[in-house]
């Protein structure tokens, strides 16, 4: 194998796909990048069994061949070279990596193993993917994907739940003690007629590739239990997570006896003053209604506490409601309105956070006991 290609160009296609392999260096072929030249482009693959990325990048192929790498080093040696291009061959168990228009004309090798050691990656049909505009899906996940579990023992809380409604796509996320759900419109029914639940190390991964690209595109693997997604020149395969999804209309109140409309930026002002001096680490902060002001008030003993309030439209009882602040602060983080509303109906029931000018968006958090 041997090629030229933009130095620069290659270290984005590395930088693209090394995100799934660890950054502690472990020697096994699931550290190592895929490299494949031919017509006159490099297929660069990455996966970690469960989840697999794939991009390709334009290079001036002299001989074309297959060979692995350690991808986090390589990504290094790359950085770290000077020049427009650079050229790469491979001899015998070495990649060698030459820099000629830079001044110290640097020269590195590195030693490879056999592609054929490297594990088959799986590919759907072209005719099977479904376009989507890649910005939608983002927002959706950005307004959902803090409320997932982490490690959760409940392994279907570790991801996102997608699930199709004609031609709309609703997102759920929850962790048990707060649930996050949005609804979008897209232009087409994605390919799947049963809910999926994507694991978090590929939500993370989208997170960063849907912000490269106004279209995308997904496939389904029924048989498999497995999506295809493609972004620009990236593609992503993921094995989906194997479980029923809890039934999140239960979790949302039906009715709301109470709901106040206050500024956005003023609330997490006032809840992240209260969690400054709160318990770790639910830090939590207890919300004062009363007519007319809701009160912010936290304390921690042999430390200090805080008290501040902010007027509302508020009419009902008076009634003390505890929050884990950070949940709250999360859902405020990724809403862009100026106001959001909050509605309640006891200091024991679930309340919901939601955004006036996003019908589609709501946000449940469960309240703390005081």
């Amino acid at each position: 194998m041997k090629f030229t290609v933009d130095r620069q160009q290659f270290l984005k296609a590395i930088t693209t796909v090394d995100g799934i392999i660890p950054s502690r260096e472990i020697r096994s072929v699931y550290s190592n990048v895929l490299i494949e030249a031919d017509k006159g482009n490099a297929v660069l693959t990455t996966t970690d069994l469960e989840i697999g990325l794939k991009t390709s990048i334009a290079i001036q192929m002299e001989k074309k061949g297959s060979t692995t790498v350690p991808a986090k080093k390589l990504t290094q040696v790359i950085g770290a070279m000077d020049g427009e291009s650079i050229e790469i061959s491979v001899v015998d168990d070495k990649i060698n990596i030459f820099a000629p228009q830079a001044k110290t004309k640097p020269r590195v090798h590195l030693v490879t193993s056999p592609a054929s050691d490297y594990p088959a990656s799986s590919s759907a049909p072209e005719d099977s993917f479904v376009s989507f505009p890649a910005a939608v899906l983002r927002e959706m996940i950005m307004k959902t994907f803090y409320a997932m579990a982490q490690d959760d023992s409940r392994y279907v809380f570790n991801g996102l739940y997608l699930k199709v409604s004609k031609n709309s796509l609703i997102i759920v996320a929850t962790d048990g003690r707060r649930l996050s759900k949005i609804e979008r419109e897209l232009p087409n029914a994605l390919p799947f007629k049963e809910g999926i639940i994507l694991p978090a190390k590929a939500v993370k991964e989208l997170v960063r590739l849907l912000d490269a690209s106004e279209e995308a595109s997904l496939s389904f693997d029924e048989k498999e239990k497995r999506v295809h997604i493609r972004v620009g020149r990236v593609d992503l395969v993921c094995k989906l997570i194997d479980g029923n999804f809890p039934d999140y209309e239960q979790v949302i109140p039906k009715k709301l006896d109470h709901k106040i409309k206050i500024n956005r930026i003023e609330l997490e002002k006032a809840m992240r003053q209260a969690a400054s001096v709160a318990i770790e680490p639910a830090r939590q902060v207890r919300l004062s209604f009363s007519s007319g002001s809701v009160g912010f008030q936290a304390s921690t003993p042999d430390l200090g506490g805080s008290e501040s309030s902010l007027d509302c439209e508020y009419g009902g009882p008076d009634m003390v409601i505890g929050f884990n602040s950070v949940y709250i602060m999360e859902v405020l983080k990724v809403l862009s309105s100026d106001d959001v509303q909050l509605g309640f109906s006891s200091p024991s029931s679930p309340s919901v956070v939601s955004d006036p000018a996003d019908p589609d968006f709501l946000a449940v958090v469960m309240p703390m006991k005081i």
